[in-house]
């Protein structure tokens, strides 16, 4: 699986969600790398708290356990980082793959009083960090009620959704579609139905429509159309089998109904086809 990001598009909208809750907002992709953010930097504590290597080994493996978890559970995930700050990810799934994840945070509820400083000071004092230059970068951090947290991970939630629906992040299914073609080519013969394609292949009907729509460039019906009058112009020149097995052979109900869909897409009948072409 591959994966086409439209930077633009996805930075505008992280832009967006900046602008209406105040929160820094990220994605991270399918190998656990923050792809995109904005702000581009977290905040003042944050960063001072990170050039510390140990701190900064431990914030990159909350990260990546709080989106493994939301991955498990298929739900929003709120939790403290190891230094107590509030993070919210969810995982972003088109037709059950997961694409990336969407973070927000840090985040401190209410106001950043002496209480939550001295829960975070304490955290803090295991790493080689200025305790009291922490604390006013600590106070700076903006702080959120319950109900505009809500909120946000509700405007978070939509957005993740939005941005695979607005194809902002387009998936890539080179095996999947190796073996759509090779599937629809050895049962050409056959009635060929979506869900006999879907079945074999293994996903919902409408994902192997958008497959074929972003990787063949059309339908899955235009496509075996395609492939029925491909074979059969083929089989019209290289051999002298009769109109009626054609059909037969390219999945066709009758000989009539293929000689009329030949003419609708060729111009001319498969007989005057073969005469042109002889």
């Amino acid at each position: 699986m591959y994966l086409n990001f439209d930077t633009n598009r996805i930075m505008q909208l992280m832009m967006d969600f900046n602008k209406l809750t105040g929160l820094r907002i990220s994605f991270w992709d399918v190998d656990l790398n923050e792809r995109f953010k904005y702000p581009l930097h977290g905040s003042k504590f944050c960063d001072r708290l990170k050039e510390d290597k140990k701190a900064f080994d431990k914030c990159n493996e909350c990260d990546r356990t709080g989106c493994k978890k939301a991955e498990e559970t298929g739900k929003l995930y709120i939790y403290k980082c190891h230094i107590g700050l509030y993070e919210a990810v969810i995982s972003v799934v088109e037709e059950k793959k997961l694409i990336g994840w969407m973070m927000i945070g840090q985040i401190l509820f209410d106001s950043a009083d002496t209480n939550q400083w001295e829960i975070v000071g304490k955290n803090c004092s295991q790493y080689s960090v200025n305790l009291e230059e922490s604390k006013k970068l600590f106070m700076q951090i903006p702080h959120i009620s319950s109900d505009k947290l809500e909120a946000a991970i509700r405007l978070m939630e939509m957005s993740s959704k939005y941005i695979y629906l607005s194809n902002m992040v387009k998936i890539s299914h080179p095996s999947i579609v190796n073996r759509l073609v090779s599937y629809v080519k050895a049962n050409i013969s056959s009635s060929l139905t979506l869900i006999q394609i879907s079945d074999f292949i293994g996903i919902s009907k409408s994902y192997v429509n958008r497959i074929a729509n972003e990787e063949l460039g059309m339908s899955i019906f235009k496509y075996i159309k395609r492939e029925r009058i491909y074979l059969s112009k083929k089989l019209l020149i290289e051999s002298d089998m009769p109109i009626s097995l054609i059909a037969e052979t390219i999945g066709m109900p009758s000989a009539n109904y293929f000689s009329r869909l030949f003419k609708k897409e060729e111009g001319i009948s498969p007989t005057e086809f073969r005469n042109k072409n002889i």
